[in-house]
């Protein structure tokens, strides 16, 4: 209650003359993008209509025929004259559309974590490293495209941490009956990510990850069983078990670690949030994935971002953070490293 109060005393006081100060490039951006979308829509509304004005007359040679022609002609100038402008409207507001981002995100994003949490660091044009992704061994499948910002560097009593934003994606490439080729590009991952110090070095790796199969029933926990063979924790507790499936490539260390308090806080982490939450742990950290599907910290350019419950969505984002750390007890330093 204590924080969100001076949340709201943040909102009113700093962080919305911020935003009004932003409302005037928002809407002309908002008008610019608009025209461009017309501009690229003319084009294709003139092509329709000369295909459709072809296949109606072309049996009769008429004047109406060749009249028709003629518009058509002077149609696909103004046509593409318009297409021309479309595209330079929208490279010319890319770059302004970048630059109001990154401003709302300095002015705004970053007032909360200067306000609420001053010993946090946020950057919000740099990321993790995709390497440091990688050792977590939470991505589902192979990635062709990573993409990261709003990186949070910060400390939390005892325990240092990183977390930022990450999107990943790969790509599936087609061939239509022409042969004409296409790539198309799909999320794997979109959500934030989480990594901390657990002041214990492990010899193995565990994963502690979404629990689909329990979800299929017996099928799905056959199907668990045949494909992750030696890997797959048996656990005993029925609420962890529903919400997680766990694998490890040492059973006895990974026992070891998710005590049933552990166990119970992974649950209550997992329900806070109300996402598709994943977890690993790695030589000597802890890693998360929290799975949104949607890009978390950007403003609009279609609605004003004069909200409120906008800038409190940010903040609890923020506090994931300290929920993990707290929930999970890393602060305790119950192990210490070998």
């Amino acid at each position: 209650m204590e924080n969100l109060e001076k949340l709201e005393a943040l909102y009113e006081h700093k962080i919305k003359p911020e935003v009004l100060k932003l409302e005037a490039e928002r809407k002309r951006l908002k008008k610019i993008t608009a025209i461009a979308i017309v501009c690229f829509v003319v084009p294709f509304a003139f092509a329709f209509l000369s295909v459709f004005h072809f296949r109606k007359n072309y049996h009769s040679l008429t004047p109406d025929f060749f009249s028709g022609i003629s518009v058509i002609y002077t149609g696909f100038g103004l046509a593409f004259i318009t297409f021309i402008i479309g595209i330079v409207l929208i490279l010319t507001n890319n770059k302004r559309t970048k630059k109001f981002k990154l401003t709302y995100k300095q002015k705004v994003v970053g007032q909360i974590i200067k306000s609420l949490e001053p010993h946090w660091r946020y950057l919000a044009e740099r990321h993790i490293a995709a390497r440091v992704f990688d050792k977590s061994q939470l991505s589902s499948r192979s990635y062709d495209r990573f993409h990261g910002d709003d990186l949070i560097v910060g400390q939390i009593d005892k325990t240092a941490f990183e977390c930022c934003e990450i999107h990943t994606e790969y790509k599936t490439e087609s061939t239509d009956s022409n042969g004409h080729k296409s790539t198309s590009y799909h999320t794997i991952f979109q959500g934030l990510f989480f990594h901390a110090d657990f002041n214990k070095e492990f010899n193995g790796i565990t994963r502690i990850l979404p629990d689909t199969a329990e979800k299929l029933g017996w099928l799905g926990k056959w199907t668990q069983k045949t494909f992750g063979g030696k890997q797959l924790v048996q656990l005993e507790d029925p609420e962890f078990e529903r919400e997680f499936v766990v694998f490890s490539t040492d059973q006895i260390e990974a026992r070891y670690i998710l005590t049933p308090a552990m166990m119970e806080a992974m649950v209550k982490v997992k329900k806070s949030i109300g996402k598709r939450v994943a977890f690993s742990l790695v030589d000597t950290r802890l890693y998360s994935t929290i799975h949104f599907g949607k890009p978390l910290f950007e403003p609009s350019i279609w609605k004003t971002n004069d909200d409120f419950e906008q800038v409190k969505f940010i903040y609890e984002l923020f506090q994931i953070n300290r929920l993990i750390i707290q929930e999970l007890n890393l602060n305790t330093r119950i192990w210490t490293k070998e």
